[in-house]
Formats: structure tokens, sequence, C-alpha cells
């Protein structure tokens, strides 16, 4: 590995000018982005939910998971009214009661 930098670095002048120099510089990036999700994944993962579901509210919802503490349940959060907000156990029994023809109300 000492022996791939040295050489990068008495030839970073050259590399620098060609051509090609932005395209490697954007794939280095990614892949370094995608190392590093690989070593040290972000303990939380938001999931799009979808419209939210309380009447007139143009906001989005999204699941929020830490799967590192699975003792902590999810999260549902709107994004346009941070008071619609659930957490997992009680986004599933809503599910439910709406499948079965019946509205949650608050």
């Amino acid at each position: 590995m000492a022996e791939l930098a040295a050489l990068l670095v008495r030839h970073s002048s050259w590399l620098a000018a060609h051509d090609a120099a932005a395209d490697v510089t954007e794939e280095v990036a990614r892949l370094v982005r995608r190392a590093r999700q690989v070593v040290d994944p972000d303990p939380r993962r938001r999931v799009p939910i979808g419209a939210c579901v309380e009447p007139g509210c143009p906001g989005g919802l999204t699941a929020a998971v830490q799967p590192d503490r699975p003792q902590l349940p999810a999260r549902i959060v709107c994004d346009a009214d941070p008071s619609h907000r659930w957490l997992g156990h009680e986004w599933l029994q809503m599910s439910r009661l709406a499948a079965g023809g019946r509205r949650r109300t608050r």
C-alpha cells in the first residue's frame, strides 16, 4: 500500500492534469463513501413511508430506525408537522385499524 501511495504522490502533477482526472476523482470519492458505509454504517436508517395520514396534512412520513439499537422502537415522523409522530407499535396498530376500515382518532 505504501508503494502505491508513493507512486501516486510522485506522479500527482501528471495525474491531476490528465483529461480523466475529474472522472477518477469522482469515482474514488464514491468508493470512499461506500467503503465508509461498510466499515461504519449510519446507525440511523430513514425509510420513506408515504404521505402523512393526518387529514389535510401535506407532509410525508419517514420511519427512523436504529439497527444498532434494536431495543429502541422505530419512530415515524412527518416532515411538515412535528406533532405528527408515532412509535413503531402505534403505527402497526394504526395500519391494522385502517385495514379493518376503522379510523384512528387522536
